[in-house]
């Protein structure tokens, strides 16, 4: 029996773009992660250029990302809350 996928969230705006996950996600992983991404509560906020592509290559590649997640996407004509968020720390607590 197929688990169930998760749905994660891809925020945009006219000039950037992050992908939400879980912390624990991150964390699991073990993907490298830079300072231009973004978190929140436990939240972190993957930016587009290439910390999604670590985290996507961390968890298998592009196919097991497929298999595992949906993606919902949020684009908004203006800068996005995202960039208010504190910059990601590995070691910060969720």
């Amino acid at each position: 029996m197929a688990t169930a996928k998760r749905t994660l969230t891809f925020y945009s705006d006219p000039g950037h773009s992050w992908l939400r996950v879980p912390r624990a996600l991150v964390q699991e992983s073990g993907a490298e992660i830079s300072g231009y991404s973004y978190q929140r509560g436990r939240w972190v906020y993957l930016e587009e250029d290439s910390d999604v592509g670590a985290f996507v290559k961390a968890i298998g590649g592009l196919d097991a990302f497929r298999e595992r997640y949906d993606l919902r996407e949020v684009d908004s004509q203006r800068d996005s809350a995202v960039r208010r968020y504190q910059p990601y720390q590995p070691e910060a607590a969720a």
